[in-house]
C-alpha cells in the first residue's frame, strides 16, 4: 500500500536542480493535479521496476547459472565485478557486474580513465594491455554482463530505466565540467535509457549523452519507459555491430 508521505517525498523526485539537495516540500508546492499524477506516476514505476526484476531474474536464471559458471572456468578470480556509481541524489552505491576480465588490478578503471580524460580535455593516457577474457568480450558485446544489476533494481538503488550511473571518482569532475551533468541525477539510474537507445553506449560522446538523459527526465512518463525497454534489444545488438561494447557504462 502507498502511504501518503511516500507519495509526498516522490512528488520532488525529478525537481530537485542539483543532486545532495533536499527539501521538505510544501503544501502550496507538491498539493496540485499535474504534480499528484506524476507523483503517482513515479510509485507506479517503482513498483513495476521491482516487479519487472523480479521477473526477469526468474526468467533469466538458467542463463545467469550458465554465464557465472562460464566466467568461473574463463580465469581465476569471482564472478561478480563490483565498483561504485553515483545514483539519485548524488548517493553511492555497488553496481554488479559479471566479470569480464582477468582479475588482477583495475584494468577497466584503466581503460575508463582514458576515456574520462578525452571527454574532459585532458591528456589521454596510454591505454593498458586488453585484459578481456573470451567470455567477457562476448558479455560486454551483447550487454549480458550487467545483467546482475537487476539485483540493484530490486535493492531500490537502480531502475530499469534511467540515466547510466557513472563511477563516483569521475562523476564529481563531470559535474564541474560537463553542463547540465548533475541534473542527470534527479531520477534513480537505469540498466538502459533513452541516451542508450539513441546509440549513446560505451565510451562516447558525455555531451550528447548528457543532453539525452535530461531530455528523458524532463519529458518522462511510463509511455516513454516502455518505449525505451522495447528499443533496447535492438540498440544492444547495434552497438555490437558498432563496436560500442566496451563499457555498457
Amino acid at each position: 500500500m502507498l502511504r501518503s508521505e511516500d507519495t509526498l517525498a516522490r512528488v520532488t523526485e525529478t525537481a530537485l536542480p542539483l543532486p545532495g539537495v533536499r527539501t521538505a516540500p510544501s503544501f502550496r508546492d507538491v498539493a496540485t493535479p499535474r504534480r499528484v499524477a506524476r507523483a503517482l506516476a513515479l510509485a507506479a514505476k517503482n513498483v513495476i521496476d521491482r516487479v519487472g526484476a523480479t521477473v526477469l531474474l526468474l526468467l533469466a536464471s538458467p542463463l545467469l547459472v550458465a554465464i557465472a559458471a562460464a566466467v568461473l572456468l574463463s580465469s581465476a578470480g569471482s564472478i561478480f565485478y563490483r565498483q561504485r556509481r553515483v545514483g539519485r541524489h548524488g548517493d553511492e552505491f555497488t553496481i554488479l557486474k559479471f566479470r569480464t576480465m582477468v582479475e588482477t588490478d583495475d584494468a577497466q578503471g584503466e581503460a575508463d580513465a582514458a576515456w574520462a580524460a578525452a571527454e574532459l580535455g585532458l591528456p589521454v593516457p596510454e591505454l593498458p594491455p586488453d585484459r578481456s577474457t573470451r567470455i567477457g568480450r562476448v558479455l560486454r558485446r551483447y550487454g549480458l554482463d550487467e545483467l546482475p544489476q537487476l539485483v540493484n533494481v530490486l535493492k531500490g538503488d537502480m531502475a530499469l530505466v534511467g540515466p547510466r550511473p557513472e563511477r563516483s571518482t569521475f562523476a564529481s569532475q563531470f559535474e564541474r565540467h560537463i553542463p547540465g551533468y548533475g541534473a542527470r541525477h534527479r531520477m534513480r539510474p537505469g540498466m538502459t535509457g533513452w541516451a542508450q537507445v539513441h546509440g549513446l553506449r560505451g565510451q562516447t560522446s558525455l555531451h550528447a549523452r548528457t543532453e539525452r538523459d535530461n531530455e528523458y527526465i524532463d519529458r518522462w512518463n511510463l509511455w516513454l519507459d516502455l518505449r525505451i525497454l522495447a528499443r533496447t534489444p535492438a540498440a544492444l545488438v547495434a552497438g555490437s555491430r558498432d563496436g560500442q561494447h566496451v563499457n555498457g557504462r
